[in-house]
């Protein structure tokens, strides 16, 4: 008895699951902030729109993304997102079309500079931040998913997620350039 290795799978599945695996967790981390800045307390007062009707108030804000937004600290978390989402973008899909065993791909970083961006060194500014501009709101004490202050922590833990969830998928990539 003989054994003969095949030949390599045209279709790098076990890298594809993988991918697709983190960027399931990544729609999950969307999603989480979404329902942390949708408005889910009936209002009083519904906003009306030109025609006079009343607008939708399941599509309301509640306000956590305009104030996150305008801490100096997110910024640099927004930048340091959007330069891993751009990679991503750019270097999985070459990854899965190529046919080579080994895809080196020129625009991945180094494995300490993914390990660094996964990190969200500013996400603890960020909270800090946060922390002295809700000091003014009122306290819910009654229903906990109406409190801003947890919003806002749902909402910055979720960005850290994200975070993690694109640097795992680097990593896949380094690990498929690699072996």
């Amino acid at each position: 008895l003989c054994f003969v290795r095949g030949r390599p799978p045209p279709f790098k599945s076990a890298f594809a699951l993988n991918a697709l695996m983190y960027l399931d967790m990544i729609l999950a981390e969307l999603n989480m902030i979404a329902t942390a800045a949708k408005d889910w307390v009936p209002m009083v007062n519904p906003p009306i729109d030109e025609e006079g009707a009343p607008e939708d108030s399941a599509d309301v804000s509640t306000g956590v993304l305009e104030l996150i937004s305008r801490q100096p600290s997110f910024k640099g978390i927004r930048r340091q997102l959007e330069e891993s989402v751009l990679l991503v973008c750019e270097v999985l899909p070459d990854m899965l079309a190529s046919k080579e065993h080994k895809c080196n791909h020129m625009q991945l970083r180094r494995p300490e500079q993914v390990k660094a961006a996964m990190d969200l060194d500013l996400a603890d500014q960020l909270y800090e931040e946060l922390s002295t501009a809700s000091r003014s709101f009122i306290r819910e004490r009654n229903e906990l998913t109406n409190d801003l202050r947890v919003r806002l922590t749902i909402l910055v833990r979720s960005l850290q997620n994200l975070a993690q969830h694109l640097g795992r998928i680097e990593e896949a990539c380094i690990r498929e350039t690699r072996f």
